[in-house]
């Protein structure tokens, strides 16, 4: 008999969580676990993928996802979702649910008492930011939460200590780090890239892989690039998200004169192509749980220049799988960048350490063992 999943999550939008489930869910052992994806916003641009993989997605139908953003139809949108989300519990005879990002958590938690006999989980997959800009009563009922869970997934040690220091039961903390695929081996990618992007081949790569989103970083990395002192070199900056913030960027590289250098690629599905075309991976993130991107570009066997927040010293080993510079310090990372501009042997060695590291550590049947084994402990659990 397989044990019944629900995920609960607002949409399979292209992102670092969404595209984490799309690496794990669809590897699951399919005798053990019968996975359902319920995207209570909409179904989003990996929902094909998921589905074509063989895992059962629910959305909400087209003419509710189109509906605009008042509050009453706000309102409908919940409705339907909540009557959506305890027909599925029921009618497909639910055992686990499993909710992934805040919001999910928030909402839904309560509405998964109507079946009984249901295993909770949450998976947290940064940092709480939110709780930072929450009112006292918000933050205490997300902490009061933790309690009704029968287990609490974190991507990070930095994550798990959150959870704990909210009240969060430390017995009920489970870490499973994030996993990727071993990368395929290159053959001439390197020249495609830069072939692709007009690009001569005596330049660095320098890329960074992470959503326009202002945490993240993409501001400080630009003024960085501002003072490499090598003229050879490009950053290729790949991620979608906000037009205002692309375009603020857009100028800000104008203001810098590096215009020239940044290109901006949006969200791309060929990123493992993209990153063994390159030299040096880039995370400047103001706050990360545990990052995929990292993650990514080690596999491809590039020294990563990460900043120092959340679980990315966790992935990275200062001096040896990469360099980590404190966050919001556009000077510590040029520092940085220009130390492995400059040192091809050291940039060279960085990277095939920490290609080594991430198949010993950080593979994806390491993650999918993690969760397979938590679905088993949590079903049994009386």
């Amino acid at each position: 008999m397989s044990i019944n999943i629900l995920i609960v999550i607002g949409s399979l939008e292209r992102g670092g969580t969404e595209t984490h489930l799309l690496r794990v869910l669809p590897s699951l052992d399919r005798e053990k676990f019968n996975i359902t994806v319920f995207c209570f916003a909409k179904d989003g641009e990996l929902s094909n993928q998921m589905k074509e993989q063989g895992i059962k997605v629910v959305s909400p139908p087209l003419f509710i996802q189109d509906l605009q953003k008042p509050l009453l139809s706000k309102a409908m949108k919940f409705t339907w979702a909540a009557v959506k989300f305890i027909i599925l519990l029921r009618k497909m005879k639910i055992d686990i649910v499993h909710f992934f990002l805040p919001t999910s958590y928030k909402l839904f938690t309560p509405l998964s008492f109507s079946r009984f006999n249901l295993k909770r989980v949450m998976s947290r997959r940064g940092l709480n930011r939110s709780s930072k800009k929450s009112t006292l009563s918000i933050y205490s009922y997300e902490r009061y939460l933790h309690h009704l869970m029968d287990r609490i997934s974190a991507n990070s040690n930095a994550v798990a200590k959150e959870l704990i220091n909210e009240g969060a039961p430390s017995e009920l903390v489970q870490i499973i780090y994030n996993g990727v695929k071993e990368s395929p081996i290159a053959i001439n990618q390197r020249r495609d890239i830069r072939s692709e992007l007009n690009i001569p081949e005596d330049h660095l790569l320098l890329v960074i892989v992470a959503n326009l989103i202002p945490y993240k970083g993409h501001k400080d990395l630009l003024f960085a690039c501002h003072k490499i002192q090598s003229k050879k070199w490009h950053l290729l900056i790949v991620g979608g998200g906000n037009q205002n913030e692309r375009s603020n960027l857009e100028n800000m590289a104008t203001y810098l004169k590096i215009s020239t250098k940044v290109r901006f690629l949006g969200s791309r599905p060929d990123v493992s192509h993209i990153l063994k075309g390159c030299d040096i991976g880039i995370l400047a993130s103001h706050e990360e749980g545990f990052s995929n991107a990292i993650l990514e570009g080690m596999s491809a066997g590039l020294p990563m220049i990460v900043t120092d927040v959340g679980g990315n010293s966790e992935a990275i080993t200062h001096g040896t799988t990469g360099v980590i510079v404190p966050p919001n310090s556009p000077e510590s990372m040029a520092a940085a960048l220009n130390y492995l501009i400059e040192n091809p042997n050291k940039r060279i060695q960085l990277g095939q350490n920490a290609e080594r590291r991430v198949k010993k550590y950080f593979s994806i049947d390491k993650c999918i063992e993690g969760y397979e084994s938590l679905y088993l402990d949590v079903f049994r659990k009386h």
